[in-house]
């Protein structure tokens, strides 16, 4: 059995996909800022995740 993997997240991708969330977006976090997360809560993030949070962080509500 052949398991297909979709293609890597893009910082363009993932900015389309913020869009979407019909709220604001914040600047995104920067690699230490994110590894800072990933070591002080013991957890790693994935790739995709790692670029959506890079793209930019939802701010407030869904309007």
């Amino acid at each position: 059995m052949t398991t297909r993997s979709s293609p890597p997240l893009t910082l363009a991708a993932a900015r389309d996909l913020q869009k979407m969330l019909g709220a604001e977006i914040g600047p995104g976090l920067g690699e230490r800022e994110l590894d800072a997360v990933e070591a002080r809560f013991g957890f790693t993030f994935s790739a995709d995740h790692r670029i959506f949070l890079a793209a930019g962080l939802p701010l407030g509500s869904r309007s």
